[in-house]
């Protein structure tokens, strides 16, 4: 009996130190491991990054307090970071906690006008004032793309007809502003990003036929865009 508990407890003795190397063996690894990562960490690449630590809405001022700047490993930094002083930049788009800025996101308005600095090169701003039965139903905002149509009165050739008169025209402000917020039932002032040649053309639409603005899908491509004489009786 006492040799046979003997036998036991070396072998119990056996297992338990077994299961001890084990043990020292994976925590050994895991600190080795661990130590390779850190020092690869270290190792790696690093590069200054603005992040921003409140919520900014789109066309409004960066503040100081908006961003802070730290150090990020360059394999973690999305391609396009900003690189550049934060005073005098305003949002292009609404920015969230916790994001690295990221120069599409920003811009630097050329004068004291946010709308004509937003207008892209070769374009002007032209306005345009629709009534909620004409323009979605007043829900129309900036940076959307709309297409218009005329509904060209009757001449002495017919009735009147509808015709597609532009597509695709971005929408820079609603109501003198760029952060305007949708107001179903009511009219919208329009403000149209479109070259000088559309901008003269909208102008003569406006006296010559009643305009519907038409709200696009976002990314949307819809085919090229008719002759603006085509189907008027007159035009410029």
């Amino acid at each position: 009996m006492a040799e046979r508990l003997r036998t036991w407890w070396r072998l119990y003795a056996w297992m338990g130190l077994t299961m001890v190397l084990v043990g020292v063996g994976v925590w050994a690894g895991l600190r080795y491991l661990a130590a390779r990562q850190a020092a690869a960490v270290r190792a790696a690449p690093k590069v200054a990054v603005w992040v921003v630590t409140a919520p900014v809405a789109a066309n409004t001022p960066i503040l100081p307090t908006d961003v802070k700047a730290e150090v990020w490993p360059a394999a973690l930094v999305p391609p396009g970071r900003y690189v550049g002083a934060v005073a005098g930049l305003y949002a292009a788009e609404a920015l969230d906690p916790g994001e690295p800025l990221l120069a599409a996101q920003v811009y630097r308005p050329a004068s004291r006008d946010l709308i004509a600095s937003r207008l892209p090169p070769g374009d002007v701003a032209v306005d345009l004032a629709v009534g909620p039965t004409n323009a979605v139903d007043g829900v129309i905002a900036p940076g959307d793309r709309v297409s218009v149509l005329a509904t060209v009165p009757a001449g002495t050739n017919g009735p009147a007809r509808t015709v597609l008169f532009l597509r695709h025209v971005a929408v820079l402000a609603v109501n003198g502003s760029l952060n305007a917020v949708p107001t179903p039932g009511q009219g919208e002032q329009l403000i149209l990003a479109v070259t000088p040649t559309v901008a003269e053309a909208l102008v003569f639409a406006q006296s010559h036929a009643a305009l519907t603005v038409v709200l696009e899908r976002p990314g949307a491509h819809y085919g090229p865009v008719p002759a603006y004489g085509a189907g008027w009786p007159a035009s410029p």
